[in-house]
């Protein structure tokens, strides 16, 4: 039996991923070896993350500004999460970070792989996703988006084997970063999806229980509060938000850019309404849900767009159920976002940067593809529960 030919330009698209990830490592490597031990170490966000458990701890204040570093803004919560760990050493808390990332990492690839069984590239979106500028991000500062974005792409799965409510729980303990709450609740909604609901409630009332030793919840809205008005007023740095809110503060009035980034919310609204009923295969669900994530969120940082590996997957895993004329853009617009994500985050570092105007863009491209699709590859969402 002849084998198929050799695919040469797969092969080089996994050479070059696999270049850029270990250069990509090496550079991790060497600037943690630089900053270890310094001020500039402590000057990161698993900073934040360690001092917040020890100040849960100690019912010390979560929120007051933090001169020279990163501000905890995560929900009291999450202080109680990381309370047994105040203590812990600077070393050996970056190396608990990083260890959560990676077994985020692993629950990416172990439910990609339900998802879509059986398919010879998955390695090309792991080498990507390793090869990114989010994910390099995230390890450098210490930030837990790998395991937000494993949970979150396991609970899609769960949902695909008609789980949903322990999806929903799934969903909910995802609530560490709130945003990627909202638009699981949306689809929930939308696809009659009633016992997603359910779990979202019970993780909700779980983490709220364990909020209690805590507090300090009005002094968490104050700050969030705070810092939404600095992305409208354009007081932080917009070139480090991945959403199309920071895209238009950069060049209009804020008025102006809050008015565009109101409509265009409701726009996307309107189509996720009308795409409700469309099958699709899970993995496409999960990824325009991504999109929308990042992109129509008040404020997303450039290491909360990993979660775009997931839209991005879904294009290159299942790219036969996209109409052929909606390929090619939706592919240029992955690879100019992969392009501007390097290029802003670590040469440019201003703005404005278009990383939030290309997620957009990718997010209306996969709206529109899915809409002048009629054709039944699989479901969307299976059968709603009949428990409305």
């Amino acid at each position: 039996m002849d084998e198929p030919p050799r695919n040469w330009t797969l092969d080089g698209t996994r050479v070059g991923l696999l270049v850029g990830a270990v250069t990509l490592h090496c550079l991790i490597g060497v600037a943690l070896a630089d900053a270890y031990g310094t001020d500039e170490f402590a000057r990161r966000d698993w900073f934040a993350f360690r001092e917040a458990g020890r100040a849960a701890l100690s019912s010390e204040a979560l929120y007051s500004p933090r001169p020279g570093g990163f501000p905890f803004l995560h929900p009291p919560y999450v202080a109680a999460i990381f309370a047994p760990l105040g203590s812990l050493s600077d070393g050996a808390f970056f190396v608990v970070m990083t260890a959560l990332s990676l077994v985020g990492l692993g629950l990416f690839v172990l439910a990609l792989r339900k998802l879509q069984p059986l398919h010879e590239e998955h390695d090309v979106v792991l080498l990507g996703l390793l090869a990114s500028a989010p994910w390099a991000i995230g390890l450098v500062l210490g930030q837990p988006s790998a395991l937000v974005l494993g949970a979150w792409l396991t609970a899609f799965w769960l949902v695909d084997r008609d789980r949903p409510l322990a999806a929903g729980l799934l969903f909910g303990l995802c609530a560490i970063k709130p945003p990627y709450v909202v638009a699981p609740i949306v689809y929930a909604l939308l696809s009659r999806r009633y016992r997603i609901l359910g779990g979202v409630g019970i993780a909700a009332v779980a983490l709220l229980l364990l909020s209690l030793m805590v507090g300090q919840w009005r002094e968490w809205v104050a700050a969030v509060a705070r810092v939404l008005g600095d992305v409208g007023d354009g007081e932080v740095a917009l070139w480090k938000q991945h959403t199309l809110l920071a895209f238009l503060r950069e060049l209009l009035p804020r008025p102006v850019a809050l008015g565009v980034w109101g409509a265009v919310w409701l726009g996307f609204l309107g189509l996720f309404f009308r795409v409700r009923d469309v099958t699709m295969p899970m993995l496409r669900v999960a990824g325009w849900l991504a999109l929308g994530t990042i992109a129509l969120s008040p404020f997303a940082y450039f290491y909360d767009a990993l979660i775009l590996v997931v839209p991005a997957a879904a294009l290159w895993l299942n790219r036969e159920t996209y109409p052929y004329r909606f390929r090619w853009p939706l592919a240029a617009l992955v690879a100019l976002t992969f392009a501007a994500q390097h290029v802003g985050y670590f040469v440019v570092q201003a703005g404005p940067l278009p990383t939030g105007l290309l997620a957009t863009g990718w997010l209306l491209l996969e709206m529109l593809a899915i809409r002048s699709a009629d054709h039944g590859v699989a479901e969307l969402d299976g059968q709603p529960d009949g428990d409305a």
